[in-house]
């Protein structure tokens, strides 16, 4: 791939539409910039049969492994620990309903705009040391980056699909659909202000004995 030439993987299903993760059958791959891209190639790789969190884990290996080094990984969904598993391992990704004219180029425009700010904002948690089990993310960045994204969108698949000791997220304001969401997945939460907005901290063993039952 060419220097400054955007690459990216995109998931289809078995009826060629924009499918999420879990449903894809088949990857295609484009490489280009602004209006002028290639199709170079792809492969056919599905998620069937990877049950629970060990075996989309797994499978979510084999597909990192098959793709290779992407700009970006586009589907129409990235639901349970998928959005965690596939951020963490440095792919940027993008989600959409439909795969239309323009989508690629919003994406290479996307991308070149966060190399010009010298930063990638994650959208997902990210483990502050390996083997910590200690994850943070400061959503102002992340949905400031990402506009079409909700709070719910980003922490409710790491809540659900995760394993972690502790999760820190700094906000503006505390989300309110976020008590009865730890309350029903067995966590505990603490709530401070903080510069400019507040900073949670989401905790709790029932975490852990779920993820390891």
């Amino acid at each position: 791939m060419e220097e400054g030439t955007v690459s990216v993987a995109a998931l289809f299903a078995a009826d060629g539409s924009l499918a999420e993760v879990p449903q894809c059958r088949k990857v295609a791959f484009y490489e280009g910039d602004q209006g002028v891209w290639l199709s170079t190639g792809g492969l056919d790789f599905g998620f069937e049969g990877a049950s629970g969190l060990c075996g989309m884990r797994k499978r979510l290996s084999e597909f990192m492994g098959a793709i290779g080094k992407r700009s970006a990984i586009l589907a129409a969904g990235f639901p349970g620990v998928c959005r965690d598993v596939l951020s963490r391992n440095g792919y940027v990704l993008y989600e959409t309903g439909i795969f239309e004219e323009g989508v690629l180029d919003g994406i290479a425009e996307h991308l070149r705009e966060g190399d010009q700010e010298g930063e990638g904002v994650p959208i997902a948690p990210f483990e502050e040391e390996p083997g910590s089990g200690i994850f943070f993310l400061d959503l102002r960045l992340a949905l400031n980056a990402n506009p079409d994204l909700t709070t719910k969108m980003i922490l409710r698949p790491f809540l659900q699909g995760a394993k972690f000791l502790e999760l820190g997220f700094i906000y503006d304001h505390f989300p309110p659909w976020l008590p009865s969401e730890l309350r029903g997945l067995g966590y505990k939460y603490e709530c401070s202000d903080c510069k400019g907005g507040v900073s949670v901290r989401v905790y709790g063993g029932a975490s852990c004995d779920r993820q390891e039952s």
